[in-house]
């Protein structure tokens, strides 16, 4: 188009926006052709309006800057949620990591047997918190691992000054 061309990179942001606005959904070849003959067609609207001098006018821009300024504040925005939300699943991830290996380590410390496994889980069902609770064949391990976990719970409770 006149002498501005259209990159590849900016296509394909393009591309990248019109998947975002499907939800990722892959965008055909049909979609991509009329894609890029928009773009095009956009290009040669505001080569057009350059030409009419519209670029030089105070007024819109000031308008244009008004609004890159707003997305940018929006984009800034948006990314400190991201950031903050990043830090939420690190801290998530450590946790989870470092709980189920200490779940590993202090299972073996105790040597709970099934037995116990199974009195735990029989008294569940008396209590009626294991209101439709699966069969004990098909729970035991993590009927297990729950009762490692209110142990070293409470464990840590006795060593700490903890107030709920």
């Amino acid at each position: 188009m006149n002498k501005q061309k259209i990159t590849l990179k900016e296509f394909e942001l393009q591309l990248q926006m019109v998947q975002g606005m499907r939800q990722g959904q892959p965008v055909d070849l049909g979609s991509r052709r009329a894609i890029l003959e928009q773009m095009v067609k956009q290009e040669l609207l505001v080569q057009e309006a350059g030409k009419m001098g519209l670029d030089k006018k105070a007024e819109l821009r000031s308008r244009i800057q008004e609004q890159i300024t707003q997305y940018r504040e929006e984009l800034k925005a948006r990314i400190a949620m991201e950031q903050s939300q990043l830090g939420q699943i690190e801290k998530a991830v450590r946790s989870r990591i470092l709980i189920e290996e200490l779940l590993a380590v202090k299972g073996k410390e105790y040597g709970i047997t099934e037995k116990q496994v199974k009195g735990y889980y029989d008294d569940l069902k008396k209590k009626g918190q294991g209101g439709s609770l699966p069969p004990f064949e098909q729970v035991w391990a993590r009927v297990r691992q729950q009762m490692v976990l209110d142990r070293v719970s409470d464990e840590a409770k006795e060593k700490n000054d903890v107030q709920v």
